[in-house]
């Protein structure tokens, strides 16, 4: 003979089988002084723990996601960085890179007055 295994007696205690397997229990029961033992002590744990609360699952909804909807914003995303390099390419190719020239310029050309030249002969340093 099979006997009923305790999470079934737990189960038939608390009232969470399903119709067809508390009948099976339920008559196994009637024939079998053990399990029926088994299903008495389950009742007086059950009671002297002041009973317990079965909890309802709540079914779990599924959130519709809409691929297209993620595509779309990940092709914006895209679009936007696309836009954003070519203006910084455009805007860093346009300008030209300034050329600075360095022209030595002197004040006064004419030769110190020890050096044996003559004002005339000086050279004119502006290129």
């Amino acid at each position: 003979m099979n006997h009923i295994s305790d999470d079934q007696v737990l189960a038939f205690v608390l009232g969470t089988l399903d119709e067809k397997e508390r009948a099976q229990v339920a008559e196994h029961v009637t024939v079998c002084n053990d399990c029926a033992a088994r299903v008495e002590e389950a009742r007086r744990e059950v009671n002297a723990l002041g009973g317990v609360q079965t909890v309802i699952p709540v079914p779990e909804i599924p959130l519709p996601v809409n691929r297209g909807t993620v595509w779309r914003e990940i092709v914006k995303a895209a679009a936007v960085l696309l836009v954003g390099f070519a203006i910084g390419w455009a805007v860093t190719s346009q300008r030209a890179p300034e050329v600075v020239t360095v022209v030595p310029y002197a004040v006064n050309a004419s030769a110190p007055v020890d050096s044996g030249l003559v004002a005339s002969e000086a050279v004119d340093l502006r290129i």
